[in-house]
């Protein structure tokens, strides 16, 4: 099952915060499903940079989405984690 992380660091004053963010394995399964899907419409091909992996932290959870380079999107959200 593929896991993706992103690591980001943020300044912070006195130090750095660091935040990590990753799929679960459902929401591993959920992507590879709607790629497969996604991949015989989609005129792109695999190349590097043709997904981008959206993680934004909210005060009860953190939004994710994973976009194509095409523009299609799929929300990958846990709302009933919230």
């Amino acid at each position: 099952m593929m896991t993706t992380t992103k690591i980001m660091t943020l300044p912070r004053r006195g130090g750095f915060n660091t935040l990590c963010f990753s799929l679960t394995a459902e929401q591993g399964a959920r992507f590879q499903t709607w790629r497969k899907e996604h991949d015989k419409v989609c005129r792109l091909r695999e190349s590097s940079g043709r997904w981008t992996f959206e993680f934004t932290p909210t005060g009860v959870g953190d939004v994710t989405i994973v976009r194509c380079g095409c523009g299609e999107k799929v929300n990958l959200t846990r709302y009933g984690d919230w």
